[in-house]
């Protein structure tokens, strides 16, 4: 397949079987084999996003979905719960959470839109991040509560000490905020005595080469989670 043209922010992200790949070869020896892992992801509700979903599942079973807009996770201490009620009990289980910030490529590899070929033209991508970008730029009011998943993004967003530029900027952001609210959320429910905890994140990347078919990834981190905080395992 014919590499597309990436910015450099994406130069070194990977078509998605080649991230399953190093990341199941990072996990065995850990102990994390399908049989005994659960998979909780945190991806986007774009319907451009789901194919990951798909080619994770075909590896390593169903994978219970705790992610809102942006990728966020947002199930909150229950949905997390239920995640952590099904991960397998015949010995030592496994908690395997991969979240995923996602953004559209052009052809001429600029960012922040995707053109999907059932549309005349392209779209915001991801459309909740440039949603956000709008009403800073406009100067418009935020969300209230009523659109939670929304307003929980734009807060953390704004939380991180600025307001990103573009959509790129906004991604990176968002994926490295993934991966922390993972990482305090499992904390919370402290699952170490009955599991193994591993979480990872970073940017799924849709490219004109095909409809998730195209996509690749970005590794932004991740490693062993326990008591002991986020231990990082290269992939």
């Amino acid at each position: 397949m014919e590499i597309p043209v990436l910015p450099d922010t994406l130069a070194a992200s990977v078509p998605v079987a080649e991230y399953l790949d190093r990341l199941t070869a990072a996990l065995g020896p850990h102990g994390f084999e399908p049989g005994n892992t659960q998979v909780a992801l945190s991806i986007c509700r774009d319907e451009m996003t789901q194919q990951f979903s798909h080619e994770v599942e075909m590896r390593w079973g169903p994978a219970f979905a705790i992610g809102g807009l942006g990728g966020f996770p947002s199930s909150g201490s229950t949905g997390w719960a239920a995640c952590l009620s099904h991960v397998p009990d015949q010995g030592r289980g496994m908690l395997l959470a991969i979240g995923l910030a996602h953004i559209g490529v052009e052809p001429d590899g600029s960012t922040g839109t995707y053109h999907r070929p059932w549309m005349a033209g392209s779209a915001p991508t991801c459309g909740a991040l440039g949603a956000i970008l709008h009403s800073w730029h406009e100067g418009l009011p935020g969300e209230d509560l009523s659109d939670h998943e929304l307003h929980t993004l734009r807060t953390a967003l704004e939380a991180e000490g600025g307001r990103p530029e573009d959509m790129l900027d906004a991604t990176r952001v968002t994926a490295r905020r993934i991966l922390q609210l993972l990482v305090e959320q499992i904390s919370e429910l402290e699952p170490w005595e009955r599991m193994d905890v591993a979480v990872f994140a970073g940017i799924q990347a849709h490219t004109p080469a095909g409809v998730g078919t195209g996509d690749r990834i970005l590794h932004s981190g991740g490693g062993l989670l326990d008591a002991g905080g986020l231990t990082e395992i290269a992939i």
